[in-house]
This record gives structure tokens, sequence and C-alpha cells, in this order.
């Protein structure tokens, strides 16, 4: 099974401004938050969800409010992050794994985009920025899940193993659907999530695979 997440952290407890920052990101909030002890209990609300709806799990741990983005399109929109940065006085910091297109990658907005590292299927995309403290040590050539959750955990977000309280927000992305600009493909260049050549075998990396949603 192919690993596919990305995670949003807010510096701060931004719970109560939640529904002012997916509106940002030109998400409708259908409906008001669905609290939940796990995720498992979302299936009644998936059961119900129309087709253009998608559902984001949301908590605080240690200092920042996450939100999981099962779209993986949040924390590559740098025009958006930008602005939420600056509206809510916050940083931002962005994770994303994909493993069937060997997709990871890491952004921080203080506000303005301050680093960026992506990569797929061994290819930088993008490497700006002065190296944030949190990846010392870390060889970027070689990104993988483990080294996101290694930089997420020396932030102090607490993400693989939640086991606390979530809020589960609504969004209707309606309006959205075909939007070029929610690719999470580096400006001018050619699609690699969802695409490519199927035939092309994957790259092995040799390293222990794990769950974005292990807690799930």
């Amino acid at each position: 099974m192919s690993m596919h997440g990305s995670f949003l952290l807010l510096r701060g407890d931004k719970r109560t401004q939640l529904r002012q920052i997916f509106e940002a990101f030109n998400y409708r909030v259908a409906s008001d938050k669905y609290p939940l002890d796990n995720w498992q209990e979302s299936v009644k609300y998936r059961q119900q969800l129309p087709k253009d709806h998608v559902l984001k799990a949301t908590w605080y741990s240690n200092g920042w409010t996450v939100i999981a983005d099962d779209e993986l399109v949040m924390c590559v929109d740098e025009k958006q992050c930008v602005r939420v940065a600056n509206e809510f006085k916050t940083e931002i910091y962005g994770f994303l794994a994909e493993d069937a297109s060997g997709s990871y990658g890491f952004w921080a907005y203080k506000p303005h985009k301050a680093r960026a590292y992506f990569t797929t299927d061994g290819q930088v995309h993008e490497d700006t920025g002065e190296k944030i403290p949190a990846e010392e040590g870390i060889n970027c050539e070689e990104l993988f899940e483990d080294d996101l959750f290694t930089i997420i955990n020396r932030l102090g977000a607490e993400i693989e193993n939640w086991k606390g309280e979530m809020a589960v927000y609504d969004l209707d992305e309606s309006h959205m659907v075909a939007q070029p600009e929610r690719s999470m493909n580096p400006p001018g260049k050619p699609a690699v999530i969802d695409g490519g050549n199927p035939e092309e075998p994957q790259k092995s990396t040799g390293q222990t695979k794990r769950s974005w949603w292990k807690f799930w």
C-alpha cells in the first residue's frame, strides 16, 4: 500500500481560527467541525460525504496546530501559506510523502518561504533557503518519510502516534475541481503525482516503509 499523506503545522493554538484558515485556502467549510476521539469514528461521516467534499483532521500538540491534508495540496500552495502565516501571525511547516511516485518534501514559511526541499523519484525539484535546525544531520538527497518524521519530532509536534482528541472539518472543494494551481507539482515541472508511466518500475529505497496514518 502506497504512503500518501501531508501535514501542515502552524505554530501556536489556532484551533479557534481554523474555519478562517481553511477559507483562506479557498475551501468552503460545509458544516461545523466534528469532535472525534480517533480517525475510525469518521467513517459515519464519510459515508454521507458528497463527492466533492473532503474531511481534514486537526489537533493541537505541544504548541502546534496540526492539519492532516490527505489531498496533498495545502503545504505546496506557497501563496496561501504565506498569506495565512502573515494574517494569523504564525510560522507554517509543511510535510509531504507520496511513496508511489517517490515524492517527499518539506517547506517552512516564516512568514515568507524560508526553506523548501522537494524531491521526486530521486530528482530534486526544489532546494531553496537556509537549512532549518531541525534538519541537521539529514541527507536530503536521500529524503524519505523517516526523515520527515525526524524533523516533525524535533519541532515538537506529535503526529505518528497521536491518540488525543481530533476535530474533523467537512470541506467543500467542488468549486476548485480541475484547477491546475492546486497541483502539488513544482512550477514548470511535469505532473508526477497520480500520473507518469505505469509500466515504469518503482525504485526501491532499501528503507523500512511506515504508514503516515499509523495513529488512525
